[in-house]
């Protein structure tokens, strides 16, 4: 916070700035602005290279390169003018899966597990964003659930000893929670809106129906175990570990499997008023959360 202060109050641009450092703060400055609490002038100083940013990154096989397109991608949901978020994602995942990240690390690699726990929880930061961009679009994802196979995050051993164990194992556990959450969204918009035409041609209404209902039990089932990790007020803890968050969240997922699509092309009545209602407690709990 120091290096980033004293880069600030600088009157002449400096170009010794560490890239990784150089994003948080963007991200932070473009978040405070967007919140009115930093002027326009103030974050204006900020330029984001896009272009030398990718391809220095994409030149390299550190692990830092995927933290930086992470950030990069985050930065560019604030950045109206810059790069396309979706196709940021793109660029992250396939670097991700380039270097491995959606593999469990083998024995004997000579990884640490504090370094084994990095890895894994920078690809499931990447996995989670991926599907958020993926379901704003309505695009397909880069990241496909086939090719993971790693363990989702867990408390490393310096956490486990240290005397907020209990606040860290909360983290982890609505961590879990998130990943299951954006799981289940990749699946529905897979299944719902992405489907094969022809393959969808081939369903009675009966068997679109039932697969819409298995759905809607995972949602549910979701929402349950989301309840007990998560707490109705919202000062000093985690928005995630909020009831306003998950609330949103559960019927922006609900949004999503009543919409009309190719497979929702025959919605009765019952389904446009199940859709109807998910649309005004998304708004609903929308302005609660914003509030």
């Amino acid at each position: 916070m120091e290096e980033v202060d004293a880069w600030m109050r600088s009157p002449e641009p400096r170009e010794d700035i560490p890239t990784k450092l150089y994003m948080l703060a963007a991200i932070g400055c473009a978040a405070l602005n967007h919140a009115g609490r930093v002027p326009d002038e103030v974050a204006e100083r900020i330029s984001v290279p896009y272009h030398d940013i990718i391809c220095r990154c994409l030149d390299t096989t550190e692990l830092e390169s995927v933290e930086i397109l992470l950030l990069l991608a985050l930065y560019s949901v604030y950045d109206p003018n810059g790069m396309s978020p979706w196709v940021l994602t793109g660029i992250l995942g396939r670097q991700a899966i380039a270097l491995g990240l959606n593999r469990r690390c083998r024995s004997g690699s000579g990884s640490t597990l504090l370094e084994t726990e990095r890895r894994y929880r920078l690809f499931w930061s990447s996995f989670e964003v991926d599907r958020v961009i993926a379901s704003v679009y309505g695009l397909p994802v880069a990241i496909n659930d086939e090719n993971i196979n790693l363990p989702l995050p867990g408390v490393t051993l310096e956490e486990y000893a240290d005397t907020e164990q209990d606040y860290y194992t909360q983290i982890l556990q609505k961590s879990r929670s998130i990943v299951a959450f954006r799981e289940l969204e990749g699946r529905v918009l897979q299944k719902i809106h992405l489907c094969n035409t022809s393959a969808v041609a081939n369903l009675s209404h009966r068997d679109r129906r039932a697969i819409v209902e298995d759905f809607r039990s995972q949602i549910d089932d979701w929402y349950a175990q989301g309840c007990l990790l998560s707490r109705s007020e919202n000062k000093n803890i985690p928005p995630h570990n909020t009831i306003p968050w998950l609330n949103v969240h559960y019927y922006h997922i609900l949004m999503l499997l009543c919409s009309p699509s190719q497979f929702n092309s025959c919605l009765s009545n019952p389904q446009l008023l199940d859709l109807r209602r998910s649309i005004r407690q998304y708004v609903n709990c929308s302005t609660v959360q914003l509030r």
